[in-house]
């Protein structure tokens, strides 16, 4: 990824692009997408656009009815936005988590 800016806006796109075909029910695409964008997300140091997109995977996952792994990459979600202090972003990942998993934390 080039520089810090370009990153952020390219992670953005793809995730947002990603998000987008998975709620017009194609989940296989937004998967393939959002994976590809965590394989660069995983190369930066923005740890929310990371947390950001294994959201959406995790939505594209359960979609495909693979809960447990949308449950795994929601709880990589959540310790991600713990260790960077983004507060924000955990009640509504631990809502998503919990609609997934029907178990409340």
């Amino acid at each position: 990824m080039a520089d810090a800016c370009g990153a952020r806006e390219s992670l953005l796109a793809r995730t947002v692009q990603a998000q987008g075909l998975v709620r017009e029910g194609h989940a296989t695409e937004a998967l393939e997408l959002i994976e590809e964008t965590l394989a660069d997300a995983r190369e930066t140091s923005l740890v929310e656009m990371l947390s950001d997109a294994l959201r959406v995977q995790a939505e594209a996952l359960a979609a495909l009815g693979r809960s447990k792994d949308a449950a795994d990459a929601l709880e990589e979600a959540l310790d991600h936005y713990e260790r960077a202090g983004v507060l924000v972003a955990l009640e509504p990942t631990r809502r998503q988590l919990e609609a997934i998993t029907g178990d409340s934390r």
